[in-house]
Formats: structure tokens, C-alpha cells, sequence
């Protein structure tokens, strides 16, 4: 399965089929590929310029995350399916795949959204205040990044490691 992001609108014709998530105005195309090899193009709505622009998949399994200006969704690609994962009140501001392509974590402003290779979607609460999940590495079966907190009185970004195997934070303050 792949997933590419198409950068400018096609002045031609398409003859792949579309599947839209949403309206809009602005939108965010993506082609997927599945095992039939057929592309088909996803079109999403997007907000203009300003957040963040994603596309993570599997490999070989058949659901890919597409975040769309701070918007996520799921997509079934051998099904044609687009189902959203946040609502229009949570904004997806970093997303990251764990090594072992088994989950793609996406972090909000006070939330950790983890999206298994099935195509199951767990929200993750902290127990405190969170001002932003920032994910920026993956190292084997774990992910890591920097988070804004109250708990420091925002003097600094935080480190900490995100198990989505276990769905255990450790922060390091």
C-alpha cells in the first residue's frame, strides 16, 4: 500500500476515481495505491496554509493517517474509506511512526491519538495539563518528543517517551 501527496492540482483531467472527506475550498489531495495497484485520489479539507500537512501508512496493511491541516483521518486504502479521527475542536500538531511500522502517533494540544495497523484509534489523557504533544523521534517499538506543561510553569519544553504498546507516558521533569 503507499499513499503519495500530490503538491499541485492536475490541469487535466484525472482518471483516477476521488473520494472526498470533506468540502472546502482548499483541499488536500493524496493518491493511494493498493494491492490492486488501481490509484484512486483522496481530496480533504484543509484550512489553507497553516498546520500541519502528513501522510504516514503501514506498509503492506491496508490503512494509512492522513493529517490535514491539523485535521486527522483515517483511510482504509484497499476499501476506499476515509473515516475522521479528531474533531474539529482537537488539532493534530505532530505525527510520528513507531520503527516497526505497527502505529502512527499523533499528538494534539492536551491528547496522544494512537492508530494501530488495524485501523483502531485510542485517545490518550494525561493525568495534567498538557499545552502540546510534539513527537519527533522513534526508536524501536517507542516514540519520543517534547511537551508544554504548566507542571514547570512553561519554562521549558519537557522530554518524554510515549509507549504505545503499553500506552505509558514517562515525562522527565
Amino acid at each position: 500500500m503507499s499513499a503519495k501527496i500530490i503538491r499541485r492540482r492536475p490541469k487535466y483531467r484525472l482518471k483516477s476515481e476521488i473520494k472526498y472527506a470533506e468540502g472546502g475550498r482548499n483541499s488536500f489531495l493524496v493518491e493511494f495505491r493498493g494491492k490492486r495497484r488501481q490509484p484512486w485520489i483522496g481530496q480533504f479539507e484543509s484550512d489553507g496554509q497553516y498546520g500541519l500537512y502528513k501522510v504516514l501508512t503501514y506498509g503492506h496493511e491496508p490503512f494509512g493517517v492522513v493529517i490535514a491541516g491539523g485535521k486527522g483521518y483515517l483511510v482504509n486504502i484497499e476499501k476506499r474509506e476515509i473515516l475522521r479521527i479528531t474533531g474539529d475542536e482537537k488539532r493534530i500538531l505532530s505525527a510520528i511512526r513507531t520503527s516497526d511500522r505497527k502505529y502512527c502517533i499523533a499528538g494534539t494540544k492536551d491528547t496522544i491519538f494512537v492508530i494501530d495497523k488495524e485501523g483502531n484509534v485510542k485517545e490518550i489523557f494525561p493525568d495534567f495539563k498538557v499545552e502540546g504533544f510534539y513527537f519527533d523521534e522513534n526508536k524501536g517499538d517507542t516514540v519520543s518528543g517534547l511537551l508544554e506543561s504548566d507542571i514547570n510553569q512553561f519554562e521549558r519544553e519537557i522530554p518524554f517517551r510515549f509507549d504505545p504498546e503499553k500506552l505509558s507516558l514517562q515525562v522527565d521533569y
